[in-house]
């Protein structure tokens, strides 16, 4: 997977939202280069700006102070080139699992798109769950059926607001599995947002911490570990300790986690 090129560059990135109470800065001075075909994690406090930097980057807060650039182009609000997947998979209900894939491709209807739905409804796991409905499947399956709907469109960069929060620990570790195939086999380009430490170090090249807020970027650490990988390796484990004192936590209190 080529990692040469830069898809995505943050510079003195600022953000300020107006309150009754004055304003509330929620970023400032984010400075940030992602490049082609990286997995980049995002992790912070509660309300140090991790979302709020992830809906500038998808367009979805378009006025902001600074300069963003995907593939050398600037943001201004949001395009076909960006999908988002939330924590929630915000299917459509009355729509089927196919229909809804369907719906992330902005094409007519054609012999072509109907292939290519069907061939995101096989990578994600989906086939033979074509006709089912949203209420019909469980949380993980309807958080695939978001993936697929997401990619089915091509975007050049996948941003994903803690997509597997709301899933039990044992599927939440599933999915990271299967967000790991998907991603190498598209060769995507993909930046989440997770409070999961051990979720950011299994999936990600680069995990990058915030401060509190205004959240600007306080460390971006590798994660050069061979894939797949070991959460009991002795290397994770490292890392996962570098990452902890990060927030003040020792590392003999690995088990506690951000809130």
């Amino acid at each position: 997977m080529s990692a040469s090129v830069t898809k995505l560059r943050v510079n003195n990135l600022k953000k300020v939202f107006p309150t009754h109470n004055g304003s509330v800065t929620a970023l400032e001075g984010v400075n940030l280069d992602i490049k082609d075909g990286e997995f980049i994690s995002i992790i912070g406090t509660s309300g140090c700006g991790k979302t709020t930097l992830l809906r500038v980057i998808g367009g979805l807060e378009p006025e902001y102070d600074g300069d963003i650039r995907l593939n050398g182009k600037e943001i201004k609000g949001p395009g076909a080139d960006r999908a988002v997947i939330f924590q929630d998979h915000r299917l459509f209900p009355w729509y089927s699992i196919q229909d809804n894939i369907s719906f992330g491709s902005k094409e007519k209807d054609s012999p072509e798109k109907r292939e290519k739905v069907q061939h995101y409804l096989n990578l994600v796991g989906l086939n033979g769950f074509e006709k089912v409905f949203p209420g019909q499947v469980s949380g993980g399956m309807a958080q695939r059926a978001s993936i697929a709907r997401a990619l089915v469109g091509k975007p050049d960069l996948l941003l994903l607001d803690e997509p597997l929060g709301a899933l039990d620990a044992l599927t939440r570790m599933y999915m990271q599995q299967e967000l790991e195939r998907i991603w190498k086999k598209e060769s995507s380009t993909m930046i989440m947002v997770t409070h999961d430490i051990e979720e950011a170090i299994y999936l990600s090249d680069k995990i990058v911490i915030m401060s509190n807020r205004p959240g600007t970027i306080k460390r971006v650490i590798p994660v050069p570990l061979a894939r797949p990988r070991d959460r009991a390796g002795y290397d994770f484990i490292t890392i996962k300790e570098d990452v902890l004192k990060e927030f003040h936590l020792e590392a003999q209190h690995a088990f506690y986690y951000m809130i």
